[in-house]
C-alpha cells in the first residue's frame, strides 16, 4: 500500500509538472511570438516611413492587432504567478509605449512630416524603450527556459522515482506470491501428514476391531463349548443316578415280590 501511494503521489508530481511545463512552453511560443510582432511592427514602421507604401501600414496594424491577443493570453497564463504576472504587465507597458511611439511615426509620416517622424525614430528615447523592450523579453524567455529545464529535471527524478516504486511494488508482489506458494505447499504438505497420520490410525483401528472381534469369537466359542460340555456332564451325572435309583427300586420291588 505504501509504494502503491507513493507511486501515485510521484505521478501527481509528474502530471503537475507536465501541465507547468506545458504553461512554460506555451509562454515561452507567446513571448517569441510577441517579440516577432513588434519587430514586426517596427519594420512596418519604418518601411512605411521610407516608401509610404500602404503595404508596410498593413504590416504594422497586423502586428497591431496580434499583439494585444498575444499580451492576453500571457497575462492568463501568469495568473497563478505573481512575479512572472508582474514582468508580463511591465512588458505590456513597454509595448504600449512603444506603440504609441511607432503610431505617432506614421501619423507624422501621414501628414506628409517625414522630417519630424525620422526625427522621433532617431531619437534616444524610442530606442531605448525598443531595447529595454526586446531585453526585457529575452531575459523573461531565459528565465522560463531555466525554470523548464529545472522542471525537466525535477520531472526525470519524480520518473525514476516512480519506476523505483513500481520495481519495488512489483518485487514486493513477487515476494508475497513466493510466500504464498511456499505456504500453499507448506499446508499441503501437513494435510497431506494429516491424512497419512489418520489413515495409519484408520488402519490401527481397524486392526485393532479386528482383532478384538476375533477375541470375542474365540470367547464365544470357548463359552458355548464349555456350556455343551457341562450340559453332557450334567446329562451323564443324571443318568447314572437315576439309573442307580431305578435299579435299586428294581431290587427292592424283586425283593418284596419274594
Amino acid at each position: 500500500v505504501g509504494a502503491f501511494i507513493f507511486n501515485e503521489w510521484s505521478v501527481k508530481r509528474i502530471r503537475a509538472s507536465d501541465n507547468e511545463l506545458a504553461v512554460l512552453t506555451a509562454m515561452q511560443l507567446d513571448l517569441i511570438e510577441l517579440r516577432s510582432r513588434l519587430s514586426d511592427a517596427d519594420a512596418g514602421t519604418r518601411g512605411f516611413l521610407l516608401s509610404n507604401e500602404p503595404e508596410d501600414l498593413k504590416r504594422f496594424e497586423d502586428a497591431l492587432k496580434s499583439l494585444p491577443i498575444v499580451g492576453a493570453r500571457l497575462r492568463g497564463q501568469t495568473m497563478n504567478d505573481a512575479a512572472l504576472l508582474t514582468r508580463v504587465q511591465n512588458l505590456e507597458s513597454m509595448r504600449r509605449q512603444n506603440l504609441a511611439n511607432m503610431r505617432a511615426i506614421i501619423m507624422l509620416a501621414q501628414q506628409s512630416r517625414g522630417a519630424a517622424a525620422v526625427a522621433l525614430l532617431r531619437a534616444g528615447d524610442g530606442r531605448i524603450a525598443m531595447n529595454a523592450q526586446r531585453d526585457e523579453t529575452q531575459a523573461l524567455i531565459t528565465e522560463l527556459e531555466t525554470r523548464v529545464t529545472a522542471l525537466r529535471r525535477q520531472t526525470a527524478i519524480d520518473v525514476q522515482w516512480s519506476r523505483f516504486a513500481v520495481a519495488a511494488l512489483g518485487t514486493l508482489t513477487l515476494i508475497l506470491l513466493v510466500l504464498a506458494v511456499r505456504l500453499l505447499f507448506k499446508d499441503f504438505r501437513r494435510q497431506e501428514q494429516a491424512r497419512q497420520v489418520q489413515a495409519t490410525e484408520r488402519l490401527r483401528l481397524e486392526e485393532l476391531v479386528r482383532a478384538r472381534t476375533d477375541e470375542l469369537s474365540q470367547l464365544t466359542t470357548y463359552l458355548q463349548t464349555v456350556s455343551e460340555q457341562e450340559k453332557a456332564a450334567l446329562a451323564r451325572d443324571l443318568h447314572d443316578e437315576l439309573g442307580g435309583l431305578l435299579t435299586a427300586a428294581k431290587m427292592d420291588l424283586a425283593w418284596l415280590q419274594g
